[in-house]
């Protein structure tokens, strides 16, 4: 049994140390943090936010609007960055499994043009499923974020384009936001929301009607191969489950940079221009 600290500043120096062990033995285990480049536009908002010259401006703007600033930073900097790295791990999880089956299957022995199909994929099927609903739950939390700029909210990113041009535009940042989403849109239709040949999404059916699956696994010579994955017409071919997947997320990271990017600069220069206490 350790002795009693002789004094307070022993006492907190060995609950300092007391901690600092704690996460160096849990965090591996708990913890997924997302890779610097994934996270410039976010942590550039959260310095506009907390640096100079921006963060009197954007206190006192607070003051009138507290509701939406509360919104706003919790909005991008917790709920849409938690959703992310969320997504990413659910990436990282499913290339990990593909390593374990490829290892598992090392020096399998089969016969030319011999294949074996099945197996229960629950494990990939929770992994898939989780991310895709991470990847629209980003979305929207990201849309309702963004809509703080504004009087009037909006949950849904299906919707935030045509929104965005509806509402009064102080910060003038309307119509550079809505060009961004409609160069993102179209990578995300049938993903993540449907689009005009379907009646619902991937994202769509598995929150509202079935499950969906990453599909069988077959067994050959040539490989690896997942068949009848649930995922939009035409969007997978013979590519790789977790190429898939890493290519969906990248262009939700990409979206998700460009518009807190672009909110930013337009509402730093709102905010110096109106509330600086510069004259």
């Amino acid at each position: 049994m350790s002795e009693e600290p002789e004094s307070f500043d022993e006492w907190q120096l060995e609950a300092m140390a007391s901690v600092q062990e704690y996460f160096r033995r849990v965090s591996p285990i708990v913890s997924f943090t997302l890779r610097r480049p994934y996270t410039m536009s976010i942590d550039r908002f959260l310095a506009m936010t907390n640096e100079s010259p921006t963060a009197e401006a954007f206190r006192r703007w607070g003051e009138f609007h507290n509701k939406r600033k509360q919104i706003l930073v919790d909005g991008i900097n917790s709920n849409a960055r938690s959703s992310l790295a969320i997504s990413a791990y659910n990436c990282h999880r499913i290339r990990q499994i593909d390593n374990s089956i490829i290892e598992a299957l090392q020096g399998f022995s089969m016969r030319r043009n011999e294949v074996v199909a099945g197996g229960d994929m629950t494990v990939l099927n929770a992994e898939y499923q989780a991310f895709i609903l991470a990847c629209r739950r980003c979305l929207d939390q990201l849309t309702y974020a963004l809509s703080a700029l504004y009087k009037n909210q909006c949950v849904s990113f299906r919707r935030f384009g045509n929104w965005l041009l509806k509402q009064d535009d102080e910060i003038g940042v309307s119509r550079s936001l809505a060009s961004i989403y409609n160069a993102h849109r179209p990578n995300f239709d049938g993903w993540l929301m449907k689009d005009g040949d379907s009646s619902r999404s991937i994202r769509d059916d598995l929150a509202h009607y079935r499950s969906i699956s990453v599909g069988t696994l077959n067994v050959s010579l040539g490989g690896l191969l997942l068949a009848g994955m649930d995922a939009p017409q035409g969007a997978v071919g013979d590519k790789h489950l977790p190429d898939v997947v890493l290519g969906l997320f990248q262009q939700l990271s990409a979206c998700v940079d460009e518009m807190v990017g672009n909110a930013t600069d337009h509402f730093s220069s709102f905010l110096i221009q109106k509330y600086s206490l510069q004259e």
